[in-house]
């Protein structure tokens, strides 16, 4: 069975994060593959954890999509916040181990809470 091609992958949101964070500078561009890259900008963007664009195109000759518009700017407010939250690789590693018991809906909510309650020393 393929790969959903617009499966969300938070490893990769993490990685544009820090593409963001250095201003979308070309040389920590994010390795992977075009349309995956801009699905992820465009869905940080819907959940206003930078300010850029991502855009996405359908082939009617292929059948498939292709990447469009890429661009990172910076991150927002929310998205220092988030970024701050799950920088170091542990805490990155044990949020991702938790966050499977919760449905997707409140994933980034469940995520920033408890990286959060690691920074604090409160967690559970």
């Amino acid at each position: 069975m393929n790969k959903p091609v617009f499966e969300r992958d938070m490893d990769l949101v993490r990685a544009i994060l820090v593409w963001a964070e250095n201003g979308g500078a070309k040389e920590m561009r994010p390795n992977s593959d075009g349309v995956a890259l801009c699905y992820h900008v465009k869905i940080a963007k819907e959940a206003d954890l930078i300010d850029g664009a991502g855009d996405l195109f359908h082939n009617p000759r292929t059948g498939g999509w292709e990447p469009g518009l890429l661009h990172v700017k910076m991150l927002t407010w929310k998205g220092q916040d988030f970024l701050a939250a799950v920088r170091s690789d542990t805490v990155w590693n044990h949020i991702k181990a938790k966050a499977k018991e919760y449905a997707l809906p409140a994933l980034l909510e469940v995520m920033r809470a408890y990286a959060v309650s690691c920074v604090t020393g409160t967690q559970e």
